[in-house]
């Protein structure tokens, strides 16, 4: 069974990913949780760092 190993490359576009998505719910007036954005963001960060 083969590993389905995570990359940096993909973590970093998790973290583009999120921070297009908050940019979205803020154009359209939607409550964004920005404690939440930034666990996220942060632990996506440190996975990289982990690699």
């Amino acid at each position: 069974m083969k590993s389905a190993g995570i990359h940096n490359a993909d973590l970093a576009k998790g973290i583009e990913t999120e921070q297009i998505r908050i940019a979205r719910y803020d154009r359209i007036g939607m409550p964004v949780d920005r404690d939440l954005q930034n666990t996220v963001i942060g632990l996506i960060t440190a996975r990289i760092d982990a690699v």
